[in-house]
């Protein structure tokens, strides 16, 4: 539950959204065919920059910033089947009030992070007084490793309020960019528009992952 206070106007908001399904792995190609190196990985962050992405750009410079032997281990992750299943985890237990696990590859220990950021705008957030109005809450979920944005996941949550309390949802949407070549990410639909009960707007989103698996990994 989340309180929101406008100019005197207090705005009762909850939201609910399931990040992440991690569903079998889809075995597309086999592991003599994958060339995890960060040479390639490299490579495939380059090819998304030159057909405009503008958020490989930013990963490859984080990239960029590891050591070469976190770099390999951080490669190697991406393509492991645990990478799916850590994620699944360390989101279920960011819900809980825990943002970090570690995994260890080849020694190297790589932080696994979930991080939410939100964005909250009311139509009438100008007004002195408790006025109607439409409230817009932009949300966005990235999985990183080791300081590294592997994928991002969208929402966007639209309600109406009376000044005081939710009164009918609007809209839900979602979205997502992903920069990891081994695993594919798929938006399964929206709670849409949600539903209103007790004076709080409720919705959700859902995406599946799907991967391949490869390199197996030490987690503790």
């Amino acid at each position: 539950m989340q309180n929101i206070t406008r100019k005197g106007i207090k705005i009762s908001l909850i939201y609910i959204i399931a990040l992440i399904m991690v569903f079998p792995f889809q075995n597309t190609v086999s592991a003599e065919e994958i060339q995890n190196t960060k040479e390639n990985y490299t490579s495939y962050l380059t090819g998304l920059i030159d057909s405009g992405d503008s958020g490989a750009a930013t990963v490859l410079d984080q990239f960029n910033n590891l050591a070469p032997e976190q770099q390999e281990a951080f490669v190697e992750f991406l393509y492991s089947p645990e990478y799916g299943s850590t994620v699944s985890n360390a989101i279920k237990q960011e819900e809980n009030g825990v943002r970090t696990k570690n995994v260890v590859v080849d020694d190297i220990t790589l932080p696994v992070t979930i991080s939410k950021f939100e964005t909250i705008t009311d139509a009438n957030s100008q007004q002195l007084l408790a006025v109607p109005g439409v409230i817009t809450l932009h949300s966005e979920a990235e999985i990183g490793i080791a300081g590294i944005t592997t994928s991002r996941l969208i929402t966007d949550m639209k309600w109406e309020h009376d000044g005081s309390v939710a009164t009918k949802n609007l809209t839900i949407g979602q979205g997502h960019n992903n920069w990891n070549p081994a695993y594919f990410i798929t938006e399964t639909g929206t709670y849409n528009p949600g539903y209103i009960t007790g004076g709080y707007a409720y919705g959700w989103a859902k995406w599946k992952m799907s991967g391949l698996s490869i390199i197996l990994c030490k987690l503790f």
